[in-house]
């Protein structure tokens, strides 16, 4: 069903569907197709960085002229958002649209060293001219995993994929990626943590100036290990194994079988957050329970898997009409007792749980965990079809429901909105389902 794809309209009218009504289709297709539409407004250059210095990449966040910050965010591109829409593109058939993002990080980071943000109006940050730029492994993975899952749907297309130019320059760059993030694998063997990565290089705290909150950079490597991070890497080292590419076989079989043990809380019913080099860190992050539920049935311990899925409805925000989650739960909102303090005064305990947000880009994966643990029922069409509602007349979701200052913003957002479509693409293409995040 890969061969000649074009668009997911043909893919879709190639398809039988008898297990959907026409009224659904109609109503997928139409939010699939407003989606891609926003998304491609959003890739460079556009009306707002006409003159783009990495053209293909994303602005992450439509961004209003007289909202505070603008100058600061208007053209900022962060790799997990563009690797999020190479994947999402791809799903669509849009090979170009995936393509130009390919190629231009290629041009803009050729030794597989990827920063978490990009300037698009100039070329900050580069391999010169990095101070203030900051690493994130699991980040890096996705972007690798964008990848691999790009190439292995042109093989399904072309069985000798691999072997044409295109193919071999991106297993290259793939295996570039890989060997940058596996520079952050812990090599003290008196470390529990031996053989896992540690978050990345470069970190901002907040704290108070003449009563101002400010970002204050330091440029650091980070020896916190994150699950989330670890599951990325898994995710695309076991793509990579698909791929043949069996240079990383032995962090992959690590990584299948240490994460759990080192990670898993029962008392919790889902992943800690990380690992730290003082021990546990016990903070209940969504992802952890959402992305987790897939990680662990990729790895077949369903068990525990149905476990952490159940646990991610602790997280919904019931005050929402759609039901969206939280991004934590049981935690305060600035975990610093400064800040919290300083944005919330009359409550300086504050926690998430009393904070009325929907974090989107977190819902639909929790969603998509769903439909890969439980598959398509009627509990999965009614979640797809009730956060429909939240998508904007231009086809955007927005990133959270609430603005939390250097934390979360309410803006129309590339992350939600490439999830939506992996998602929305994966509950109607069955294939897509099993190939993503296998």
């Amino acid at each position: 069903m890969f061969k000649n794809i074009t668009l997911i309209l043909i893919i879709l009218n190639n398809l039988s569907l008898k297990t959907f009504a026409m009224d659904d289709k109609k109503v997928i297709l139409g939010s699939l197709k407003k989606a891609q539409e926003w998304l491609l407004s959003q890739q460079t250059p556009n009306n707002i960085v006409k003159d783009s210095k990495r053209p293909g990449f994303l602005l992450s966040y439509e961004h209003p002229l007289n909202k505070e910050g603008y100058k600061y965010i208007f053209s900022k591109s962060s790799i997990y958002d563009n690797a999020l829409a190479v994947i999402a593109f791809t799903m669509l058939g849009n090979d170009i649209a995936a393509k130009k993002i390919l190629n231009s990080v290629k041009e803009t980071s050729p030794t597989g060293l990827l920063y978490f943000n990009y300037n698009t109006h100039n070329h900050w940050p580069n391999d010169k001219d990095r101070f203030g730029a900051v690493v994130r492994n699991g980040a890096s993975a996705w972007f690798g995993y964008a990848v691999a899952f790009y190439m292995k749907i042109q093989v399904k297309k072309n069985a000798k994929y691999l072997m044409t130019i295109e193919g071999k320059n991106l297993k290259n760059y793939l295996k570039k990626i890989i060997n940058q993030i596996l520079k952050f694998k812990i090599i003290n063997k008196k470390d529990p943590r031996y053989g896992l990565i540690t978050g990345g290089h470069g970190k901002y705290k907040l704290k108070l100036v003449k009563n101002k909150p400010i970002e204050e950079f330091t440029d650091e490597k980070i020896d916190w290990v994150s699950i989330e991070h670890c599951m990325d890497l898994y995710f695309l080292l076991h793509e990579a194994h698909l791929l043949k590419i069996s240079d990383y076989d032995k962090t992959y079989k690590l990584l299948k079988e240490k994460l759990v043990p080192m990670f898993w809380n029962e008392k919790i019913s889902q992943f800690n957050r990380g690992y730290g080099v003082d021990g546990k860190d016990p903070v209940e992050a969504l992802d952890a329970a959402s992305w987790g539920a897939m990680y662990l049935y990729s790895i077949g311990d369903i068990e525990k898997s149905i476990k952490a899925l159940k646990k991610s409805e602790a997280y919904i925000n019931w005050n929402d009409p759609i039901k969206g989650h939280r991004p934590y739960i049981n935690v305060k909102v600035f975990e610093d007792w400064t800040m919290n303090e300083f944005y919330y005064p009359s409550d300086k305990a504050k926690s998430w749980g009393a904070i009325d947000i929907s974090w989107y880009e977190g819902t639909f994966g929790v969603y998509m965990a769903q439909l890969k643990v439980k598959g398509q029922t009627k509990k999965m069409r009614d979640l797809l079809f009730t956060i429909l509602k939240a998508q904007k007349e231009n086809g955007s979701f927005v990133y959270a429901t609430r603005e939390i200052p250097f934390q979360f913003s309410n803006g129309p957002s590339v992350a939600s909105t490439a999830w939506f479509v992996i998602l929305a693409s994966s509950y109607i293409v069955p294939e897509f389902r099993q190939e993503f995040w296998p």
